[in-house]
């Protein structure tokens, strides 16, 4: 994956208080000193303590090389790590469900996939090859972008309109891949089935649906 440099919000002297400030955290976090990072870089001492004491400025290349010894993305050299509550998750029925205030918990978000609509589901099906993994959904702020122009032939989050709710007597979000029936209508399939996500989403028109967006990204949380 290229990495290109972020737009990051820090100017002037907030800059380096801040890059000091997430370097040592970064260093303490993984247990390793100033002396241990220098030899890793192949960079003298002086150069490493100036870094974490706000004396130089890191580079972006630099923040680069720091991020692959520290395994981490390179914009965390900058900013801490984004994070966002983990409300929902689905099992191997695909229905999205939501989880107990005592259950959620924050997940760690990749910074290129970050945005503040965005909608985060886990998967929880033990022994499936998808089970931990995080789906990223990107919410749409206008009723016009509802539903997506990418949706058809892809793995969406759908959520039903007001008339669904009314002929089914119940309040279905599911994630399933949108696929065309020859009537112009639409059907919601398991991935894992390759069958409808249930009886409900055999048929599905435009307004039965209130969003249907694509998967942004699939990630495990526990490889960031």
């Amino acid at each position: 994956m290229t990495i290109n440099k972020p737009e990051l919000r820090i100017i002037n002297n907030t800059h380096q208080q801040e890059t000091m400030a997430e370097l040592k955290r970064l260093l303490d976090s993984k247990h390793m000193t100033q002396a241990e990072l220098g030899t890793a870089l192949k960079r003298d001492k002086t150069t490493i303590n100036r870094w974490s004491k706000n004396s130089r400025e890191i580079t972006w290349d630099n923040a680069i090389k720091i991020a692959k010894v520290l395994n981490v993305h390179p914009v965390e050299v900058f900013q801490p790590r984004q994070e966002i509550v983990l409300d929902k998750y689905i099992d191997n029925k695909f229905i999205v469900k939501t989880l107990s205030k005592e259950e959620q918990f924050e997940v760690p978000i990749p910074f290129e996939f970050y945005k503040i609509n965005v909608k985060a589901v886990q998967v929880n099906i033990p022994g499936n090859f998808l089970h931990r993994e995080i789906f990223l959904f990107d919410f749409p702020k206008k009723k016009a972008d509802r539903f997506s122009k990418f949706s058809v032939h892809n793995l969406c989050y759908v959520t039903c309109s007001k008339s669904w709710k009314k002929r089914t007597g119940k309040n279905n979000e599911t994630i399933g891949i949108v696929r065309a029936n020859e009537d112009g209508s639409m059907v919601i399939i398991n991935p894992l089935t390759k069958e409808p996500v249930n009886e409900n989403c055999k048929k599905v028109n435009i307004k039965d649906i209130d969003i249907c967006v694509p998967v942004k990204a699939k990630y495990n949380p526990d490889l960031l």
